[in-house]
């Protein structure tokens, strides 16, 4: 960890950066808990992320000073997580990659891979526009049986197919 401190004409700015390794929940913690949530609000407060992971944390907080000189990057490195999203009864396992959040850009993520309804799915994270505010999108692409997306979905109708489905979906997490 490193600390410095900069003086401003008015006030000073806090520079704490700094390397975390330890329980990947704390590091949704830290999203959910800090600063950082003014950003991604609760659309964080129903997710659950188990296993362990490694990150990179850079922050800089004014002291006395224009609150525009905020700055936050975390970059977060998965290494076998499992990731519930309860809300919506999802449950990503063996999460492998990189993911980041910096004031700037939100929450991203050029490339994830992990396993869901038992089966391979690649995730891309990104921000978008909301109506002018920045919300995070989950695209997902991979396949699944049918009848788990029977199960998943409560539609007994997807019981008269039989196999794998391939999918390409969206999952939109507005301010």
């Amino acid at each position: 960890v490193s600390v410095e401190l900069e003086p401003l004409v008015k006030g000073s700015l806090l520079h704490i950066d700094g390397q975390l390794a330890g329980p990947a929940g704390d590091g949704l913690r830290l999203l959910r808990e800090t600063p950082i949530r003014d950003a991604l609000g609760d659309q964080l407060d129903s997710w659950t992320l188990s296993g362990d992971m490694s990150a990179q944390v850079g922050l800089a907080i004014p002291l006395g000073a224009d609150a525009k000189l905020a700055d936050q990057q975390v970059d977060v490195k998965l290494a076998g997580n499992r990731l519930q999203l309860t809300d919506l009864k999802l449950d990503f396992s063996e999460i492998y990659g990189p993911l980041r959040f910096t004031r700037q850009q939100g929450l991203s993520s050029a490339g994830l891979n992990a396993r869901l309804w038992q089966a391979p799915v690649q995730a891309q994270i990104m921000e978008r526009d909301y109506d002018g505010k920045l919300g995070t999108q989950i695209a997902l692409k991979g396949a699944v049986d049918s009848k788990l997306l029977a199960q998943w979905t409560q539609r007994p109708e997807l019981l008269f197919m039989e196999g794998e489905i391939p999918y390409a979906a969206r999952l939109d997490l507005p301010p």
